[in-house]
Parts: structure tokens; sequence; C-alpha cells
């Protein structure tokens, strides 16, 4: 290919459709689609490249003000999801990672019915919720239990963190077993999605509202700090929070009216799920962003009759200032006296009393 067919082709706008052609689909979506598609791309591919150089500047920083390694921990995780994401609706973008499935209804027809109704399903996109769903849940657990609970056993919150990636990955595939399937039972798998789903958002906000009474106790003890940044971050995670209930919930409406009941044109599905997953993948680790880095690994400790926490930092500081209290003076005075039970005890002896006769 010459350098003015280079140019002319670019000219001619995006022909990703016409290149990558489908074959035996009807409802398949069109340039249009395709631009939106590329739109999504371009922003994630943004986001990864701009993740990609702040890690990488953070770790030149680390060497010289010994920077923590929860802040890589935390881009590594938002530049993972970015750049999964871009390889997704790069590959929707140019019209490729789908299958043909036979509609049950058909509310969206086609000019051109020789196919008998097959729609185009992107498997690519369940893939990527596959791989980046885990990351989002762990980035949002890693700030909420730093910031509503500052003193939480690491057994327990890996127990948590289980529970929600189990969930996650059944309720993906469930929505990608269900797409796949072109009968009525295609509505069993969404129905245990939707279940997996609920259970999701249902543990989410048992932990959230668990470690919110909590709250109140670290306040008095003082551990907790009640300083106007402090509640203002705490109101924008709770926002967060309740965004990412919200959008998770829109999924399953998606679902229902692209890939499930053929409802709504290929074009306007990519639009859909594209805005959700812009939401959810994209804006949201970027709000988390405007928080401070959770001492995540810093506040791990291990106590000699308890299992490993999670601590706060405030803690560990109001903890070590105890410790130099305790051992700054010059003389240490034991709280238990030492028995020593080898010693026999002294005998003790009464003389008679002589009466004195005046």
């Amino acid at each position: 290919m010459s350098f003015n067919d280079l140019i002319k082709r670019s000219a001619a706008g995006n022909q990703a459709v016409s290149i990558n052609p489908t074959s035996g689909i009807d409802i398949k979506i069109t340039s249009h689609g395709s631009d939106w598609l590329w739109t999504c791309f371009s922003i994630f591919a943004f986001a990864s490249v701009y993740y990609a150089f702040a890690l990488l500047f953070k770790q030149k920083k680390n060497k010289i003000t010994n920077l923590t390694m929860e802040t890589n921990f935390v881009y590594l995780i938002r530049l993972w999801i970015s750049a999964v994401m871009s390889y997704s609706y790069f590959t929707m973008a140019s019209n490729l990672g789908y299958t043909g499935i036979q509609t049950e209804f058909h509310h969206v027809t086609t000019n051109d019915e020789s196919f008998g109704g097959i729609r185009q399903i992107f498997y690519s996109k369940f893939i990527s919720w596959f791989l980046c769903y885990p990351s989002l849940i762990l980035l949002l657990f890693t700030f909420n239990f730093d910031y509503l609970l500052l003193n939480v056993k690491i057994i327990k919150f890996l127990f948590n963190y289980l529970v929600q990636w189990v969930t996650i990955e059944f309720f993906v595939i469930g929505l990608l077993i269900g797409s796949l399937i072109h009968s009525t039972y295609k509505w069993g798998y969404w129905t245990f999605a939707c279940f997996m789903g609920l259970i999701y958002l249902f543990n989410f906000n048992c932990q959230l509202f668990h470690y919110k009474k909590n709250q109140k106790a670290d306040y008095e003890s003082g551990i907790a700090s009640t300083s106007a940044d402090g509640k203002k971050n705490k109101w924008l995670l709770c926002f967060i929070n309740l965004f990412h209930q919200l959008i998770f919930l829109l999924y399953f409406i998606s679902w229902s009216l692209g890939d499930g009941a053929n409802v709504i044109q290929p074009d306007s599905d990519t639009v859909f799920f594209g805005i959700l997953d812009l939401c959810n993948f994209c804006f949201i680790p970027l709000a988390l962003s405007f928080l401070p880095t959770p001492e995540l690994f810093t506040n791990i400790h291990c106590f000699e009759n308890d299992a490993l926490s999670i601590g706060s930092g405030a803690h560990a500081e109001k903890q070590l200032s105890i410790d130099e209290v305790r051992h700054s003076g010059d003389t240490h005075v034991d709280d238990i006296p030492v028995v020593n039970d080898n010693v026999a005890p002294a005998e003790t002896t009464t003389e008679p009393v002589t009466p004195v006769v005046n």
C-alpha cells in the first residue's frame, strides 16, 4: 500500500465494517456503531498511556522519595483495566470478536432477511468484563477497607474479596452463555446472572454497613481522623460506591434489551454498554485517584495472639507513641511480680507472752 492510498483511506473515514465484513448475519453494527466503539477505544487507550507513564514516573520517584508501594499497586490496577478494555474495544470497533446467534424475538428486523434474523454478538466484551471486574472490585475494596474500617483482619479482607470475585465472575459467565443460546433457555442463564449479581451487591452493601458501624468506635478512640478532608473523602467514596452499584444494575437492562430480547439495534446496544463501561471502568478508577492512596500494605501487622490485621497508619503511630512512653524511663517496673515457686515461705513463730504483775 502506497502513502497516497493510505491518505485516501484515511480521508474516506472509518472503513472497518467494509474491510472486515460480517458473513451470515443480518442484524449487525454499521459504521455509526463502529465510530462509537472507536471513540470508546480512544478514551481507554488514552487512559492506558496516562497510567503507564504515571506508573513509570512513580517508580522513578520512588527511588528518590521512598514512595510506598501502594501508589504503584493502585496505578497498576488502573493500567490493567484500561489496557484490557482498550483491547476489547479495538476488537469490536474493527468488527471482530463476534459470532452470529439466531434471535428468539424479532423486534428488530432489517431489509435483508435472507439469514432469518441472525444477530451479531460480541463475545469479546464478556471476556473483558471477566478480566476487569476482579481488578475493579479489588480497587474498590482497597479504598473502602482503608477509609471505613481502620483495623481489619487481612484474612477477613481476602475472604470478602473472594466472595465478591466468585459472584461477579459467575455473573459475567451467565450473561455470556445466555447470549450464545438462541432459545428461551437463555433467560435461565440471565436469571442465574442476576442472582449472582444481587448477591454481589448485597455482600458489598453488608460490608459497607458493617464497617460504617465501627467508625464510631474509631472516632472515639482517636484512631480515625475527624478532619474536614477526611469527611470529604468519605462522602466522595460513598458517592462512588452508589454510582458503581447503579451502573452495575443497568447491565441487566442493557443485556435484556440487546443480546437477550433483540429490542434495540446493535448500534444502540454498543452505545448503551459503551457508556456503562466508560463509567464503570474509566471514570470510577479516575474518581478514586482524587482520594489519598490507601495504606493497605504498610498497615499489615502480625500480632502474637491474633491473625494478620490491616491497621491504619494513625493506629500504628498511636501504638508506637505508647511504646515509646512505656520504655522512655531509665527504670522499668513490671506490671506483674514474678513469684518463685521454689522458695519456701518463711516460718512464723509465736512466743508466749508473760503477764506483767505490779
